[in-house]
């Protein structure tokens, strides 16, 4: 039998109508061994790749790093240089992050994309697929962005470097390929369920046939020099501080995704709690693509339905800014109205869920609070929810209640709290 214990919270911080009392659920996570269970199985096929320990976006950062450290012991005779930052479209100069490709090498435009292997359940195989990059589109883009596009097939054992020919294998992804760019996909063949199979046969699908692609170098997961740059990272991004945080901590051992369907599952579960009187369906029933496709339960517009609402559900991790020096929650991909793209927003309710080091935090947003947009990518990617704690307040403790009190001091109404 689940137990619920309803707890009359205080908020934290004082204010004109903060000094009442709140009721929130709150509930041990004990009680969800059944959700939790199946998310810390630890059957990941990179769980002794030292890679493994970053974030997808750091991740990509390292990979770049060490695949241009790769091609210039290849070739010491070529000049590499870091991209210099242009302008934003609204004047505003980028970030070094926010270049248009990753480095120069002779004068060249260079752009480095990476992907690890995903299991295909429907085909039973593997397959790797490469995220924004920015071809040629009528309408948007007259050239590519880069004169040469750099792809790393990341298994759990190697490294493979490829050099892509603009053409094999791109596909479009709708009204995203403006501003999110195109997408490579290159799988194994049906019921490859080995893993280094796999591997082999989408190399040999790079590498022959119609495609002009070719394999530039490889390196093993277990070379010091993978080891270095994953070191060279965690202590220069705090990252290493998040390691200890998060230590042993549930969930904290899976990778971000993987983390990311366990917790819709939480809160599809805490609101089945809060409702239990209510009918819940799988949001992507009824909905179809623009093909006439019916869509996938990764691809519906929203996470489920109570009834006649709709909700989303967007989770973020409690992670430490080492550049601004000062805790951060950031929910994004949120799909807000937006003149010119959607009337209205995607979903009638949105959640939020903050990850951290004491339990999950469960909020029901007010549609205004924190909101703010990426520019071309917020039109079609969504919006961002950020909410920082104050600078220089180290600890994680007090950084969570100073987040949550300006959740609720935005409007926003805390339904429940999963405690470790």
């Amino acid at each position: 039998m689940l137990r619920i214990s309803v707890c009359h919270v205080r908020r934290p911080i004082a204010g004109p109508c903060l000094g009442t009392l709140r009721a929130l659920l709150s509930l041990p996570a004990s009680q969800f061994d059944h959700v939790l269970g199946r998310g810390n199985a630890g059957n990941s096929i990179y769980r002794n790749d030292p890679l493994d320990q970053l974030g997808q976006f750091w991740r990509g950062i390292a990979l770049q790093t060490i695949v241009r450290n790769v091609l210039h012991e290849q070739n010491p005779h070529l000049e590499m240089r870091d991209a210099t930052p242009g302008l934003r479209s609204n004047g505003a100069r980028r970030s070094q992050g926010q270049t248009s490709f990753d480095w120069l090498c002779d004068g060249r435009r260079v752009e480095c994309k990476s992907s690890r292997l995903c299991w295909v359940a429907s085909e039973r195989t593997w397959r790797a697929q490469f995220h924004g990059i920015k071809l040629p589109l009528e309408g948007t883009r007259d050239d590519a962005e880069f004169e040469d596009l750099i792809l790393v097939v990341h298994s759990p054992s190697k490294l493979h470097i490829l050099k892509h020919d603009h053409r094999f294998s791109v596909s479009t992804r709708g009204t995203l390929t403006a501003a999110c760019g195109h997408t490579v996909t290159v799988a194994g063949t049906r019921d490859q369920t080995c893993w280094r199979s796999a591997v082999s046969t989408i190399l040999l699908k790079f590498c022959s046939g119609e495609s002009t692609c070719e394999e530039l170098a490889e390196i093993r997961i277990s070379d010091a020099q993978v080891a270095t740059v994953v070191d060279q990272i965690n202590a220069g991004q705090g990252l290493a501080y998040m390691k200890q945080v998060y230590n042993d901590v549930p969930l904290s051992a899976i990778s971000g995704n993987r983390r990311a369907l366990v917790m819709e599952r939480l809160g599809l579960a805490v609101d089945q709690l809060l409702n239990g009187s209510s009918t819940f369906s799988d949001a992507a029933y009824d909905e179809f693509r623009v093909d006439g496709r019916r869509r996938g339960r990764s691809s519906a517009s929203v996470d489920w339905v109570r009834d006649q609402t709709r909700v989303e559900f967007k989770y973020t991790r409690l992670s430490w800014n080492e550049g601004g020096q000062r805790w951060h929650c950031g929910f994004h991909g949120i799909k807000f109205a937006y003149d010119g793209v959607r009337q209205e927003p995607h979903f009638d309710e949105l959640w939020l869920a903050i990850y951290s080091p004491y339990g999950i935090h469960m909020f029901i947003h007010d549609g205004t609070f924190g909101v703010s947009k990426a520019g071309l990518r917020g039109s079609s990617k969504g919006f961002a929810v950020n909410v920082y704690s104050k600078k220089g307040e180290h600890d994680p403790q007090a950084a969570l209640d100073i987040i949550c009190s300006k959740l609720l001091t935005g409007g926003c109404r805390q339904v429940a709290v999963i405690r470790w």
